[in-house]
């Protein structure tokens, strides 16, 4: 007997359903990117990924929309995805370069990053971290200035 869930089953589960209204919580109850409050909300996966059921994600990796929205996001081109497309496999500027700067800008924790990624804590991995949380401090300080 086959007790693989559908995807639509999955969204039943009480611990996708916890996961989702701590997300609507979390933000308020309204869309992110409208702020609409009126329609039907969705919790939105920013990315799937391999191996993780739906509700072992973190509050971060979500986001709530409307309807309207969250058929926009899906029919739009996700441009990271896009830019990461032009990255090589190895060698300079690689994806898991790219990866290291970006999560530093975003200050995800360094540990867990090298936790899911499965690479190891060394001066490379550092160095691009690092490099991504100064990006951080000097994209702050612009955005100070501007305002």
């Amino acid at each position: 007997m086959n007790t693989k869930k559908t995807y639509s089953e999955k969204l039943k589960d009480p611990r996708w359903q916890k996961l989702r209204l701590e997300v609507m919580n979390a933000n308020g109850f309204c869309c992110e990117i409208c702020g609409d409050a009126e329609s039907t909300l969705h919790v939105h996966h920013k990315e799937y990924l391999k191996g993780h059921e739906v509700w072992e994600y973190e509050v971060r990796q979500l986001s709530v929309v409307c309807e309207s929205c969250h058929a926009a996001e899906h029919e739009s081109t996700d441009i990271l995805k896009m830019v990461c497309s032009y990255a090589p496999m190895d060698g300079p500027c690689n994806r898991s370069e790219i990866a290291f700067v970006i999560a530093g800008h975003l200050n995800i924790p360094f540990e867990k990053l090298i936790k899911e990624s499965g690479m190891s804590d060394c001066t490379w991995t550092r160095a691009q971290y690092e490099a991504g949380m100064y990006l951080s401090r000097l994209s702050d300080h612009m955005f100070s200035v501007i305002k």
